[in-house]
């Protein structure tokens, strides 16, 4: 499955989102997701070196052929770390992406 990583991720009215000054997109929202630490986890090395050359493969190839599997852990840990509006604009780039 490929995904519109380029994407922008926009507020209510249609404006890209913003975080310190570059805009949001689907690259920038999925790599901060795959390389957060969350309190209410307790993964070991192995899980850590997984999210981690995850998140390379896709920066360092937008256009990468992803598994049923890593977007579904990139769903769950968008979810994780954003605000409700940034996870339902994710979600919907993810889903037209599978299309």
């Amino acid at each position: 499955m490929k995904l519109k990583f380029n994407e922008k991720i926009k507020d209510l009215e249609g404006n890209v989102l913003k975080d310190n000054g570059k805009e949001l997109t689907l690259l920038n929202v999925t790599t901060t997701s795959l390389l957060a630490v969350f309190d209410d986890e307790r993964i070991d090395g192995q899980e850590k070196a997984k999210r981690g050359m995850l998140a390379i493969k896709i920066h360092s190839n937008p256009d990468v052929e992803l598994t049923v599997e890593e977007v579904a852990l990139i769903k769950r840990l968008i979810g994780k770390t954003y605000v409700p509006l940034v996870v339902a604009r994710a979600y919907e780039i993810i889903e037209e992406g599978g299309k």
